[in-house]
């Protein structure tokens, strides 16, 4: 287990908006500046990501993370159980410093509005002291669990093809539903929760424009 380091801010992402919105995008982007992560991609798109390897179980993730000792991999394993589910959580915590991307949140097989599952729910509010980076993905903000939107150091809000999923994030980021309406494939509203700032980032030039 890694050394607790309450000193350390909580780097925790939600990245939403409607399928093909650009959501992968965003994440990769962000995986390729760690030499760390493990990676819950129930859908199969890492695969052929640089630098990443691929566990073929629970197990064989077990295995390639002893194996690191400490030290430099990138790793997914395409799990859908809801068990399956709670075990990465456990190992990416058990490892530590490291970015941890959990895709497809919404749903019975790994999170729900009403509650964070335990294992979810323990590296969402304590990982940050053991230098865990959280990326969160869902198509439907709805349909996910509280405990990261509450934990969120930034939060990515594209395209949403439902206006009730629209409201809910405005609400979240304290901008009105408006903001993003008129958003396109690849043009996200950035909300920073520590700082207040906001923004709009077009992922395909990085221009960003302040709200």
């Amino acid at each position: 287990m890694t050394k607790v380091d309450t000193s350390l801010n909580a780097e925790i992402f939600v990245v939403t908006g409607s399928s093909g919105s650009g959501k992968s995008s965003i994440v990769k982007k962000r995986l390729a500046r760690h030499k760390r992560a493990i990676i819950l991609d129930p859908d199969d798109e890492y695969g052929d990501e640089k630098g990443v390897c691929t566990a073929t179980s629970v197990s064989d993730l077990v295995d390639k993370v002893a194996a690191t000792k400490g030290g430099q991999m990138k790793v997914r394993i395409v799990a859908q159980t809801p068990q399956a589910f709670g075990a990465v959580c456990n190992i990416a915590f058990a490892w530590g410093n490291c970015l941890f991307i959990a895709e497809e949140l919404a749903g019975g097989n790994r999170t729900t509005p009403s509650k964070a599952p335990a294992d979810w729910h323990k590296i969402v509010s304590r990982g940050r002291k053991y230098g865990i980076t959280v990326i969160g993905v869902t198509q439907r903000i709805a349909e996910s669990d509280k405990t990261i939107i509450g934990n969120a150091s930034h939060i990515f809000a594209g395209r949403m093809t439902r206006s009730a999923d629209r409201k809910l994030i405005a609400r979240e980021i304290d901008l009105p539903d408006v903001t993003l309406s008129g958003l396109r494939d690849l043009e996200f509203i950035v909300a920073d929760m520590r700082s207040h700032e906001r923004f709009k980032l077009d992922v395909k030039t990085g221009k960003k424009e302040k709200i």
